[in-house]
């Protein structure tokens, strides 16, 4: 088999399902992916390299089996081994190319379900999740030959997960603690150290038991890794939650069911009442069940009008907010786009508005982080706003990109006032992953709660496969919820469209959910009262950038010696 270029097949691998992908009625299915397989054929001749294969395999096969679903948390506290194992098989194998297609591969089975919104975002992140594996995990594991073996694995792995959290816009998912998400007693110590810091201490686990297994002998790592394990049970049975029912004021959540294709079509040619009639008749529902409800929410971008922050007379935002406030009766959150001025009307914001019993708006919030190219137009970044505009428009109307493509992004937080015990830090779509947006919006004017409103109509089914499979996408972002609730001792109310609409507790309990996938539901809880300020609010989030900073001037060094 004659040898390609590494360059021609980086460019091969990245540009030809990307070309694919655009490509009108082309289906958005993986083919190209089976070019990463080239560099793995000539290792099959090894009957050494086929077991380190295997083992490859293995690791991530209990990747897709300890998260959510089929959510076999236990299968976390062996999740390194299979890649750990097979990296001391030394054949005089690249290694920076076995991390990375490790990393790759990892991240492309993991979220396979990102191929339903679009090849690009589940190629793009794939690509950087095995650069970061690559560069930030197995780099760092081959060069502090000078700490124990199990120290070294679990800050390699920390470094890999905070790295993986900002590179390329983020993308904070799968972390080692979610496997660990319904284990409450460990994971109260989030609110110490945050996600971080159960992610340290179970990659710190599981390597100090295969040491002491390799060498048959009980180890220090061994001893440290379980006082360590213990410390942080003790702290959470001393820390957790009495298990109580809260007995705060009631918020109802809607969750709509509406695939975003449907939603998208139609807020680009409105067909009439139809299409909000369940949300509607769902509020309706719930309130005859609870009419002592407080709080009404609907899911992102689901209000069937714009609202124009310059001028809120215009438009038809305030005739339909005073007549739902008229059949509701009570004050409401809705997921809406909002426009800054007339003259911005093609360029708007995600987000959320609380308007009170009367239909007056009485806050406002706008999404910060957005989605890169499904919600940010990349380019804007870099290349002048005029140019932008012209490429944007020549991709949507030739290409298909996405219209929701080219929004703003909010500046600051907003606490939605809704009355005592209802004051709401606010986070929408994506951001109820991110420990620093929810951070930041827990010590924004002292809220009661974060209510997060989410769409994910978008992971349903994939479709790059001919048959159809559930998407793990919902039951993955509730592991990271209640992380969110733990590091910030809040209540954490998500109102979802299609996915897990539910209600967290400050001790990570689930009180109660809407788990039905594109099903239609509501949810009635009322709201826990918030805890103490943890310390996770003010530091434990300093964790990895902090071991960074420890061990990068080792790393530079060693690097230099070497050179």
């Amino acid at each position: 088999m004659s040898r390609i270029p590494p360059s021609l097949w980086i460019a091969a691998l990245v540009g030809v399902p990307l070309a694919l992908s655009f490509v009108p009625g082309f289906p958005q299915h993986g083919y190209g992916h089976v070019l990463l397989l080239y560099p793995i054929l000539p290792a099959l001749r090894s009957p050494e390299r086929r077991r380190r294969i295997l083992l490859y395999a293995a690791g991530i096969a209990l990747h897709v089996l300890a998260y959510p679903d089929p959510d076999l948390g236990f299968l976390g506290w062996v999740l390194l081994w299979p890649y750990l194992l097979a990296r001391e098989r030394d054949d005089g194998a690249p290694w920076f190319r076995s991390a990375f297609l490790y990393g790759y591969f990892r991240a492309f089975v993991g979220f396979y379900w990102l191929g339903n919104v679009h090849y690009t975002a589940w190629l793009g992140v794939s690509l950087a999740s095995g650069f970061a594996f690559a560069a930030a995990f197995e780099w760092p594991l081959r060069r502090l030959r000078f700490a124990p073996y199990a120290l070294r694995v679990a800050s390699a792995w920390l470094l890999f997960e905070w790295v993986h959290s900002w590179l390329i816009g983020g993308f904070p998912w799968l972390f080692l603690s979610h496997t660990q998400y319904r284990f409450l007693a460990l994971i109260q110590v989030a609110d110490v150290v945050g996600a971080f810091g159960v992610s340290f201490l179970v990659a710190i686990v599981q390597a100090a038991a295969l040491e002491a297994n390799a060498l048959r002998r009980v180890t220090a790592s061994a001893v440290a890794a379980g006082v360590l394990l213990v410390a942080a049970l003790l702290y959470g049975a001393m820390r957790g939650g009495s298990g109580g029912r809260p007995d705060g004021p009631g918020i109802l959540m809607v969750q709509s069911a509406v695939p975003s294709v449907v939603k998208e079509q139609e807020l680009e040619n409105p067909r009439g009442p139809d299409f909000h009639e369940a949300l509607e008749r769902l509020t309706r529902e719930g309130l005859e069940r609870h009419p002592d409800t407080a709080l009404v929410v609907w899911p992102e971008t689901m209000f069937p009008a714009p609202y124009l922050e310059s001028d809120p007379q215009r438009g038809l935002f305030l005739p339909r907010a005073r007549a739902y406030a008229r059949r509701f009766g009570k004050p409401a959150v809705y997921g809406l786009s909002s426009f800054a001025t007339p003259q911005r009307l093609r360029r708007g914001y995600n987000s959320a508005i609380l308007v009170d019993r009367g239909g007056k708006v009485l806050g406002l919030y706008r999404k910060q982080r957005l989605v890169p190219m499904s919600e940010e137009f990349l380019p804007r970044r870099i290349l002048p706003e005029s140019w932008c505009d012209a490429i944007f428009l020549w991709l949507s109307g030739n290409l298909g990109l996405p219209r929701s493509s080219d929004l703003e992004s909010g500046e600051g937080f907003a606490t939605l006032d809704a009355g005592p015990g209802l004051r709401c830090a606010t986070l929408i779509c994506f951001e109820g992953v991110y420990p620093d947006l929810a951070r930041g919006a827990a010590r924004h004017d002292r809220p009661d709660l974060v209510l997060h409103l989410v769409n994910n109509g978008w992971f349903v089914s994939p479709r790059f496969l001919a048959w159809r499979v559930p998407s793990f996408e919902q039951r993955q972002c509730l592991a990271a919820w209640v992380f969110r609730a733990v590091e910030t001792r809040m209540p954490f109310f998500s109102c979802a469209n299609a996915g897990v609409t539910c209600a967290v507790a400050p001790d990570g309990r689930i009180l109660g959910r809407v788990d039905r996938v594109m099903g239609e539901g509501w949810l009635h809880e009322r709201v826990p009262a918030r805890w103490e300020e943890p310390l996770f609010l003010r530091g434990g989030f300093l964790l990895p950038p902090a071991l960074l900073l420890l061990i990068l001037p080792v790393l530079l060094w060693r690097a230099r010696k070497r050179a």
